[in-house]
């Protein structure tokens, strides 16, 4: 009966157009009428599809698909994003206490941003919610997007309006993925600790690492794990920066020289999703295009 409503309203949805379409995503993902679609929502055991969601890497075509899938599904949505975008006590503990009830059934799509813990600090906390929603029966399935870093800090640039030589050289700017990836917005950011071990017993929460270049295994994966009929997907690129500046080839060298870390970062996740690869998780990740070769700091 509840998956019978939620398909009903969907179908209806869809007949009716864009404007109602619209209208049912804004109540769908109202806080006041989350617990009613939660109602509809397939009796099941708990799964969990956990987004962290590094800047300028796919971000919002993830969240918009994994928005799709949420109503398909009739999944209870959880955005933790913080627009001010500093961490808080109140902030840890929201989203703690969210990982501590998680397990309680159903399916849960989280989308995690700005002004919450980095991996640094929520990989305990992460794994202990894996282990319950295990005992419980379920999966829990995180994940992140990631992109190379020359194309990156371009687009971080461009989309901040920044000068490229001055943000070339400051240091502030600089292995922004590797940082971000481990500690979250860079208004958190006190004592970096660059430190390949260290990284790599991080970088073991996910279960999966997709390149922005290819997200076609990224959308076959989330339907798999969602129980979706794998037919949704999103037709077209969202949020494409508008390139104001591009850099010359001195200027490219310079971004990879003194951004080593966030190579390093690429090189590791591509190497070990690249076929024949030893170690991490072998899943169907994407791949880049490119080679991208080891970078030692």
């Amino acid at each position: 009966m509840r998956g019978f409503s939620r398909r009903a309203i969907n179908k209806l949805v869809r007949r009716l157009g864009p404007s109602a379409d619209r209208v049912w995503r804004r109540v769908y993902f109202s806080r006041k009428t989350r617990p009613v679609w939660r109602m509809m929502s397939p009796d099941s055991p708990p799964r969990v599809i956990y987004f962290y969601h590094l800047p300028k890497c796919a971000g919002l075509y993830m969240n918009a698909l994994l928005c799709d899938i949420a109503i398909d599904r009739g999944a209870d949505d959880a955005h933790f994003r913080r627009m001010d975008n500093t961490r808080t006590r109140e902030s840890d503990r929201e989203l703690i206490r969210f990982l501590e009830t998680v397990h309680r059934g159903g399916l849960t799509i989280v989308y995690h941003h700005h002004g919450h813990m980095g991996m640094d600090e929520l990989f305990e906390p992460l794994a202990a919610a894996r282990e319950r929603v295990r005992q419980a029966g379920g999966t829990l399935y995180a994940f992140t997007c990631l992109r190379d870093p020359v194309s990156h800090f371009i687009s971080h640039v461009n989309f901040l309006g920044l000068d490229l030589n001055k943000a070339i050289r400051d240091e502030s700017k600089h292995n922004f993925l590797y940082k971000y990836y481990l500690y979250n917005h860079p208004a958190n950011h006190k004592e970096i600790r660059y430190d390949k071990e260290f990284f790599r017993s991080r970088l073991a929460a996910m279960d999966d690492i997709f390149f922005q270049e290819d997200l076609d295994p990224a959308i076959r994966t989330l339907n798999q794990q969602a129980g979706t009929d794998g037919s949704v997907t999103i037709d077209k690129r969202i949020n494409e920066t508008e390139y104001r500046v591009r850099p010359n080839d001195e200027q490219r060298r310079l971004i990879k020289e003194l951004n080593p870390w966030d190579q390093w970062f690429y090189a590791e996740v591509f190497t070990q999703r690249s076929p024949g690869a030893t170690g991490g998780r072998q899943h169907d990740a994407g791949c880049a295009t490119a080679s991208a070769p080891p970078v030692t700091p």
